[in-house]
């Protein structure tokens, strides 16, 4: 028998990752252009709408009032709103939008827009200033009134809905004012415990104002209906 050496040549494997084309090829999104903000008077809120980014699938938005965000969110649609709380009357702010980066596009610098807020319902009875006749409700119509908005302080808003008052009992300061809007079909009215103040009926969609000058705790309740308690809620007034 004859014997065959066989020699074994080992194999080098030798491995090469290419560099991902995705990666080389990242896009920039386009920047978000055309920014503009609406009050909703309705709804008490600010909506920012801004054009369409085509790569986009969701924004960022923040607002800066001097250097101070007051607000930010993470949207899927090209509009954002905001409670009206978040803005003064007469100051000004910064928006800044853009589309959120993602894995085939980087983010491109923010979109911005600054504007002065003008607010139009300022005693947030949903009824726009240059169609409301009597703007602070004093009973006086704006056209005969020295100072027709009269108030000072912030003015916020209680609706009356499914014989109740919605969140009705507010902790507030001196020379603020709370608003009474009647959502209801039928009437209602509002008046202090003590008697000090009282609203005239209220009809659907119809509202009454009181501005708080000084400290102390207020109940208030419903004369329409005397003995119903959730027609009943309580003002306090602090100092500051």
């Amino acid at each position: 028998m004859k014997w065959t050496t066989i020699a074994l040549i080992p194999l080098l494997l030798v491995c090469v990752v290419l560099p991902n084309a995705q990666a080389a090829t990242l896009g920039t999104h386009a920047q978000v252009t055309n920014i503009a903000v609406k009050q909703l008077i309705k709804k008490q809120r600010l909506k920012f709408t801004w054009d369409k980014v085509s790569t986009a699938r969701r924004y960022r938005i923040k607002i800066f009032h001097g250097s101070t965000r007051i607000a930010r969110k993470l949207v899927k649609r090209r509009q954002a709103r905001f409670p009206e709380t978040k803005f003064v009357d007469g100051e000004t702010y910064t928006v800044y939008v853009r589309a959120k980066p993602n894995a085939k596009y980087a983010a491109a610098p923010w979109g911005t827009y600054t504007f002065t807020w003008s607010d139009e319902d300022h005693d947030n009875d949903f009824i726009p200033d240059e169609i409301d006749t009597d703007d602070d409700n004093d009973g006086i119509p704006d056209t005969e009134d020295s100072d027709p908005i009269g108030m000072s302080g912030t003015v916020y808003t209680v609706k009356i809905e499914n014989n109740a008052f919605v969140d009705g009992s507010l902790s507030i300061i001196e020379d603020d004012s709370v608003t009474w809007v009647n959502r209801d079909e039928n009437g209602h009215s509002v008046a202090a415990d003590d008697g000090s103040w009282e609203s005239p009926p209220l009809q659907t969609n119809e509202s009454y104002t009181h501005a708080f000058t000084t400290a102390g705790v207020f109940p208030y309740y419903d004369p329409t209906y005397p003995n119903l308690s959730a027609m009943t809620a309580t003002i306090t007034v602090n100092t500051e």
